[in-house]
Parts: C-alpha cells; sequence; structure tokens
C-alpha cells in the first residue's frame, strides 16, 4: 500500500502515487502512521536494474574520454589542439606533406605560434593518434571494470588516465 521513499522519512501511497510528506498535521501521513502501527511495513524503493546502473557510469567515463580525447596533445615543448576541427586541419597538413606553404605559424593550445613544417605536422598526426590510443585504452579498462562491477556507483575510475593539457586556453 506504501511505498518507502529512498534518504527520506516521506512515503509514497502506491495506490494513487500520492507522495505524503512526514507531517504529523497531514491526514494521509496520519492515516499512514495508523496502517504501520497495525503491524504493517512499507515496500523497499526498487533500484535500477544493474544493466542501467552500469550504463550511467560507463556514460560518465565516456565524458571523460571525449574531454580528454579533445584536450590536447603534447609535442616537443608545445601542447596542439585535437578537438575535431584542429584535427581536420592537421590531417590537411600531412596530406600537403612538402607542399606546406613556407613560414606557415601555428597556434599552440598556450596562445603562442610554431612554425608548421611537414616533419611537424605528421608528428602532430603521430601523437594524436597514440593520445587516443591511450585514453581510450584506459577507458576501456574501466568499462570492463564497470561492467563486471555488482556495485557499478562505488568503482572509482578516475586512476590511470593520461594527465591532458593544464593549461588556460
Amino acid at each position: 500500500m506504501y511505498q518507502q521513499i529512498k534518504n527520506s522519512t516521506s512515503v509514497l501511497r502506491i495506490v494513487d502515487g500520492a507522495y505524503i510528506p512526514s507531517d504529523n498535521g497531514n491526514s494521509d501521513w496520519k492515516a499512514y502512521l495508523a496502517w504501520k502501527n497495525a503491524g504493517n511495513s512499507p515496500t523497499a524503493e526498487p533500484s535500477q536494474p544493474i544493466a542501467s546502473r552500469r550504463f550511467a557510469v560507463w556514460e560518465q567515463i565516456k565524458a571523460k574520454r571525449e574531454h580528454l580525447k579533445a584536450s590536447g596533445v603534447l609535442v616537443g615543448s608545445h601542447w596542439y589542439h585535437s578537438d575535431a576541427d584542429s584535427r581536420i586541419q592537421q590531417i590537411g597538413l600531412v596530406m600537403m606533406g612538402a607542399n606546406l606553404p613556407a613560414g606557415l605559424k601555428w597556434k599552440v593550445k598556450d596562445n603562442g605560434l610554431v612554425d608548421m613544417t611537414p616533419t611537424l605536422a605528421q608528428q602532430i598526426f603521430q601523437a594524436t593518434a597514440t593520445w587516443d590510443m591511450q585514453v581510450f585504452g584506459v577507458a576501456e579498462t574501466h568499462r570492463a571494470a564497470v561492467m563486471a562491477s555488482d556495485d557499478p556507483e562505488h568503482y572509482d575510475w578516475s586512476a590511470g588516465w593520461p594527465a591532458g593539457y593544464s593549461g588556460q586556453e
């Protein structure tokens, strides 16, 4: 007839879905107390299925993965942008190869400019591929652990991620 509400002293009346606050001046609350004093117990609030709980944590892990994927890549002493638009531009630089215009300046994440060369374009491309493999590898390790966990909300997936760019953009 009544259902407990998680982290609350209030109850839910199952027959009509009414939320009944724990208020001694409320006639519905008084009826609930009388029902309970007659030896009845409210049902426990149903928990979400384990698959839904695991999926919710996996969504958090994916968000971390995507944030890091776009946070930049380190080549030499500079961090280069790695968001989707920057990746497209960098592929274009690699494709241009030796036809890259001489003296081309490229903005780095710390707002400085560097001379772009075919070699540097290739290094950025390779660093991005390596970065993606690292970030995706950590995410997949955490995904496997979450999917095997009976308590996914308490699995600590914050460890093992590579350090991304920490400067101001």
